[in-house]
């Protein structure tokens, strides 16, 4: 349900439904960093930075393991300093999230059935492309992370001098790792233009993954 109300940015009733999420399993670390950008996408600046802030240093909750999603919680906070340092009190920021970075577009991924397993295809302006697994076989170790800690999500970043043009992701659903799992699965595409520059745009999208084995149309980017 949070992927599509992102998808049609009714932001608040999100935020609703991620403190509730938040509430039901607190054990799961996406359950925060959800929260932290449901209020940033509600214009909760300040309480979007100290709940980063909070899980980038443990605090949030010492008895969880956020390593999984790093990488994730770094780019955020130094993102939100970046557009709204001003406004924000950064006191508590670690001086290493006060540098901005940059990315021609940056790409993240929330799938909400961690039993699923997908292939994701990048295909580049040049028709070359690259693959990245959700698979016990080839992906087994993070998968495995993923269901201890609770989380569903990765990010992709694209940048350099050949990366303008159009950009195709294609997915294929391979099932779940559970047979008895039939829970539908669905998957967010959220794409970043201009990653921390004054023109940065978001779109976001939403697809539920039905057939297995076939490939399709995620997303199409226009990187210019």
């Amino acid at each position: 349900m949070m992927f599509i109300l992102d998808e049609q940015k009714n932001y608040q009733l999100a935020l609703d439904v991620a403190n509730r999420i938040l509430e039901l399993y607190p054990g799961q670390i996406q359950s925060y960093i959800d929260t932290a950008l449901e209020h940033k996408n509600s214009g909760n600046y300040q309480i979007a930075l100290n709940m980063l802030n909070n899980i980038a240093n443990g605090s949030i909750n010492p008895d969880l393991n956020f390593l999984g999603l790093k990488k994730t919680i770094g780019t955020e906070i130094r993102n939100l300093v970046h557009i709204k340092g001003g406004e924000l009190d950064l006191g508590n920021v670690d001086a290493k999230y006060l540098n901005n970075i940059t990315y021609d577009a940056r790409v993240i991924f929330d799938w909400n059935n961690n039993d699923a397993e997908f292939e994701l295809k990048f295909v580049n302006p040049q028709k070359r492309f690259f693959n990245w697994d959700h698979t016990d076989l080839n992906n087994s170790q993070r998968i495995r992370d993923e269901l201890d800690n609770g989380y569903g999500k990765e990010e992709f970043e694209i940048v350099g001098a050949e990366v303008k043009g159009e950009w195709l992701i294609n997915i294929t659903y391979l099932g779940n790792r559970n047979s008895n799992n039939d829970a539908p699965t669905f998957i967010k595409c959220k794409v970043q233009y201009n990653f921390g520059n004054p023109n940065q745009k978001t779109e976001e999208h939403v697809l539920r993954l039905y057939e297995k084995g076939k490939e399709e149309l995620l997303i199409k980017l226009n990187i210019q």
